[in-house]
């Protein structure tokens, strides 16, 4: 919550729904970089408290059952920032766009 009143208080100057629009827009991008960074806090507690077990000598059924799991969240991260990035020509390579012809 300080985090949006924080940014919420910046002055911004112009009209009114230019100040609501620009307001929105500042705390909108605070709060999406503070979600990728405790997504991302949460998931290396996770993987340390995960790789912890594992060395206190769980079974071979715990391992590979972590493992299964980690191997989950990679692939889901891997989804995710494919999806943000757009990096469609990563696996289908360049498309021919006007850019290549101007």
């Amino acid at each position: 919550m300080e985090i949006i009143k924080e940014n919420w208080m910046n002055r911004v100057q112009g009209s009114a729904s230019f100040v609501l629009m620009r307001k929105l827009s500042n705390v909108r991008q605070v709060l999406k970089k503070w979600s990728l960074q405790k997504r991302w806090s949460d998931f290396d507690e996770n993987l340390s408290k995960e790789l912890e077990e594992i060395f206190e000598g769980k079974g071979v059924e715990d391992y590979e059952r972590e493992d299964d799991k980690l191997k989950e969240f990679a692939s889901a991260a891997a989804i995710y920032w494919k999806q943000r990035a757009k990096l469609c020509w990563c696996v289908e390579g360049d498309t021919c766009t006007r850019y290549f012809f101007n």
